[in-house]
């Protein structure tokens, strides 16, 4: 986002946050920002800030300003463009996100319990035991399939299986 513009024969050549030091022979230019009428006459222009509307960052973006020149003054415009082209396409994204990021759990927590389906540790354990754990990871498997077809769109709102007691 532009400070000041460079102007030339009513169009914006070149944009710039800080004024140079030196510009076209004139040494020390950037101290010359006080005398707003002299920097005009060499065809230099303050921005004039626009307020930065409020949007959903969810939903909506914010464009690289544009700057327009009236023959006095410059203004920058900002515009916001919708990210999705309607709400549901919104919510399919918003659920992809989740299913990816339960997924992405669910793996790590399937590789901290599979040593729980080697044979040598099921045969020293009860049938609750080895049950409790068929049963959880059962429920890590049904886990995308579950947030996929409800209304949860937030991932702190996953209501994740419990893990079965170890011992």
């Amino acid at each position: 986002m532009a400070n000041y513009v460079y102007i030339e024969n009513s169009e914006i050549l070149e944009y710039y946050d800080l004024l140079p030091i030196n510009w076209r022979n004139v040494s020390n230019f950037y101290t010359l920002e006080s005398d707003p009428e002299y920097m005009a006459s060499l065809g230099w222009y303050k921005v004039i800030k626009a307020n930065i509307p409020t949007f959903d960052p969810y939903k909506q973006r914010m464009l690289n300003p544009t700057y327009t020149f009236d023959g006095t003054e410059v203004t920058e415009i900002i515009v916001i463009e919708d990210i999705y082209e309607s709400e549901e396409a919104y919510r399919s994204a918003m659920k992809t996100q989740i299913v990816d990021h339960i997924r992405q759990r669910r793996d790590n927590l399937f590789k901290d319990c599979d040593w729980t389906q080697l044979s040598d540790i099921q045969s020293v354990q009860t049938q609750e035991w080895i049950d409790a754990w068929k049963t959880y990871r059962q429920e890590l498997r049904d886990l995308p399939e579950v947030y996929m077809n409800n209304d949860v769109y937030n991932v702190n709102d996953i209501i994740w299986p419990e893990i079965p007691n170890a011992g």
